[in-house]
């Protein structure tokens, strides 16, 4: 009986954060881009051995429809033991790019580390707002001009901008592709509440005072992951200063989804290993909540074969619960972006996806994640 009221405790508080955050995914109006727009951005990339990806990456900054004089790239080579630099230090000498400028670690003595790599190359930034992108995503041409006319529209110290896993034709990918638009849509929704919770460094923009302010990554160096997020918990402590989620279809960043299952666990455990250095309340609180209702779908489900049917059956009504309430969600934001024809994995996602969280929060606090060998 008291397992039974502890699951349907924490049902209702899961059903409470999810429908707030889809009233507020749904309220946020989608925001098209404008021109004429003054803002210069200083666009950081780190990276690591991303000889395969860096130079599409740079390709697409270059065709821009911004101007090219209102943003400078500087991407930050991070002990990269592949031709990454080599092939961006051509380019430039070439006059191929005229805005990029190059940044090796190792010849700044540079202690390995993305938050380090970033740090570098914020410090080196001639602008007033940085914006962050991963060296491996796609972007596309008016990405640069959405996020301007945005910050001259709304006046944030962040925007938070929208990420999508590119689906590939494999199963897996596409499983992928949907569980992640289920995080753009938390994130979103969080965010339009006033209670931002997460954000992701592959589109991230802020203002370069505020960051200095915050003494930027510094006090998390000892964890592989969360530049992105503990610097978005750093920017809620600025008072007077907003944090905004950009619905933007111009706006949207796609970086690739994982080949492997190992990949997958490593980089989601990551994610959960950087939990344990959160200080903000609610974020944990939605955290916690997250992993208890999944974590009690998958020992429910457990002991239910084999000490209880009632049990079972509780654990099986938490699952359907579950998705019921998760389903609203999904269904917008894979409309947004446009691949509701994703929405046909939502059954096995469902069936999935307690087990993955609890195996995730297993890597997340028993192995020790990093960020790139």
């Amino acid at each position: 009986m008291a397992m039974t009221l502890i699951l349907i405790l924490i049902a209702l508080l899961y059903a409470i954060l999810i429908l707030a955050f889809t009233a507020g995914w749904v309220r946020l109006p989608v925001f098209w881009h404008k021109t004429d727009s003054t803002t210069h951005f200083s666009v950081i990339i780190p990276a690591r051995n991303e000889e395969r990806y860096i130079m599409q990456l740079l390709i697409l900054l270059r065709k821009q429809s911004y101007p090219k004089d209102q943003f400078e790239v500087i991407l930050v080579d991070d002990h990269s033991t592949d031709a990454t630099a080599g092939i961006v230090e051509r380019k430039i000498k070439s006059g191929f790019f005229s805005n990029v400028h190059l940044i090796r670690a190792v010849d700044e003595d540079l202690v390995p580390g993305k938050k380090n790599a970033l740090s570098s190359g914020i410090a080196r930034a001639s602008y007033d707002w940085i914006v962050t992108v991963d060296a491996d995503c796609i972007i596309g041409s008016h990405w640069l001009e959405s996020l301007a006319g945005f910050i001259e529209q709304e006046g944030p110290a962040m925007v938070i901008g929208p990420v999508a896993i590119a689906p590939g034709k494999t199963l897996f990918s596409q499983m992928q592709a949907l569980e992640f638009m289920s995080l753009t849509g938390s994130t979103a929704g969080a965010a339009a509440l006033g209670r931002p919770i997460m954000c992701n460094g592959a589109n991230l923009a802020f203002r370069k005072d505020c960051f200095e302010k915050v003494c930027g990554y510094s006090g998390n160096e000892h964890l592989a992951s969360g530049d992105d997020v503990f610097l978005l918990h750093k920017f809620k402590q600025l008072k007077g200063n907003r944090i905004a989620f950009l619905k933007s279809h111009g706006a949207i960043v796609y970086t690739r989804g994982l080949i492997s299952l190992k990949e997958f666990f490593r980089q989601r455990g990551r994610w959960v290993g950087k939990a344990g250095g959160y200080k903000d309340g609610f974020t944990l609180l939605t955290g916690g909540v997250v992993a208890l209702i999944n974590l009690g779908i998958v020992l429910g489900l457990g002991a239910g074969l084999f000490i209880s049917q009632k049990l079972l059956l509780s654990a099986l009504l938490l699952l359907v619960f579950k998705a019921l309430v998760d389903f609203p969600l999904l269904l917008s934001v894979s409309g947004f972006y446009q691949r509701r024809v994703l929405m046909w994995l939502f059954p096995a996602l469902t069936l999935v996806y307690p087990f993955y969280v609890v195996a995730s929060l297993f890597s997340g606090f028993v192995l020790k994640p990093r960020w790139k060998s």
